[in-house]
């Protein structure tokens, strides 16, 4: 078993592959009745191979921490659709997703959320900047030099998202009501009073991976590290 601390969280991040039929059936075999219905009620097989491989990557990762066989893991949902374990074992997680990539964040400290991006949505992103990302993060992201303006918009909106996924409020969340704030000696969070939330709180972190921007935030007042995994989906039941 893996031991995970109070003062750590854990991503695992996988490269999405191709996959047999024989694979996509052992997969599906591990998925309960709920996430069956939801997985046979997507449209396209793109959105069904993502979903399909972050079940498979949450309920593998868990039981590297617990002796409990992949597919006996159980999930509710609340009132956002945010998963939590139950019973918990005082285990939080969250999942991401693109095409090409999937994660999820493992935590003991408190709520954790998780946000990936690829690097292509940056220009998308740009375009409805002003209508997501507060006046003090325009100001900063119009004051940078031109070139550097998608990268930034990238992290602001990982970062952003990976906060609203860790409260597990949605997306009505208004996010103009907070800031992530760059400066020379990293990156800070602040909040509008009117939030009722304290910075001191959240724990985070921003990086590129596999021409992906990556965004972790963990909810804990002192210090936390973070290991990385990067399991290989092919075999990741094995």
């Amino acid at each position: 078993m893996l031991g995970i601390g109070n003062n750590e969280i854990h991503l695992w991040c996988a490269r999405v592959p191709v996959l047999s039929g024989n694979t996509v059936e052992s997969y599906r075999s591990l998925l309960s009745d709920t996430e069956s219905d939801r997985y046979e009620k997507l449209r396209f097989e793109r959105d069904r191979h993502e979903y399909l491989l972050t079940r498979v990557l949450v309920r593998t990762t868990l039981s590297h921490y617990l002796p409990v066989k992949h597919e006996e893991w159980y999930f509710t949902y609340g009132p956002f659709g945010k998963p939590q374990i139950e019973p918990s074992y005082k285990l939080q997680f969250n999942l991401t997703n693109t095409p090409w990539l999937v994660a999820c964040l493992i935590s003991r400290c408190g709520e954790v959320g998780v946000d990936a991006e690829p690097w292509r949505r940056a220009k998308d992103i740009l375009e409805i900047a002003k209508d997501i990302f507060s006046p003090f993060e325009l100001r900063q992201l119009y004051s940078l030099p031109l070139a550097l303006w998608e990268d930034r918009a990238l992290s602001l909106w990982t970062l952003e998202e990976s906060y609203v996924k860790a409260r597990g409020v949605g997306i009505n969340f208004p996010l103009k009501k907070f800031s992530f704030l760059f400066d020379f000696s990293g990156i800070s969070l602040k909040f509008d009073d009117k939030l009722n939330n304290e910075a001191k709180c959240w724990q985070f972190e921003v990086f590129d991976y596999e021409r992906h921007k990556i965004a972790m935030m963990v909810e804990s007042s002192s210090t936390v590290g973070i290991r990385k995994f990067y399991p290989d989906l092919q075999i990741i039941q094995n």
